[in-house]
C-alpha cells in the first residue's frame, strides 16, 4: 500500500461492523462493515470499535509495516476467530 494508506482486515462474521478512529483526536476515520477497509491516515495506532451487533468492544491496536503482526493486532477481540491485521 501506498504512505499514508492503512488496510483493516477482520472477521465479518464475528463483528459485522467496526467503527475505526484516531485514538488521539478522536477522528472516525472510517465506519466500516464487510471484513475490510482501506484508509487514509499516518496514526501510529487506531482504535477498533467491533461489534456483533448486541455488544461492542473497543480496542487500540498499532498499525504495522506488512508481514508478521504483533499479536495484539491480530487477536484483538474477544470472539474466537475474529481479528484484524493493520498494515502500512
Amino acid at each position: 500500500m501506498a504512505p499514508g494508506k492503512v488496510r483493516v482486515d477482520w472477521d465479518a462474521e464475528a463483528s459485522p461492523l467496526v467503527l475505526v478512529r484516531e485514538p488521539r483526536s478522536g477522528q472516525v476515520l472510517a465506519d466500516a462493515s464487510g471484513g475490510e477497509a482501506d484508509l487514509d491516515t499516518e496514526a501510529p495506532e487506531l482504535e477498533l470499535l467491533m461489534s456483533d451487533g448486541v455488544r461492542t468492544t473497543v480496542r487500540t491496536v498499532p498499525v504495522t509495516l506488512p508481514g508478521p503482526a504483533p499479536l495484539s493486532a491480530v487477536r484483538p477481540t474477544p470472539w474466537p476467530g475474529a481479528q484484524c491485521g493493520l498494515a502500512r
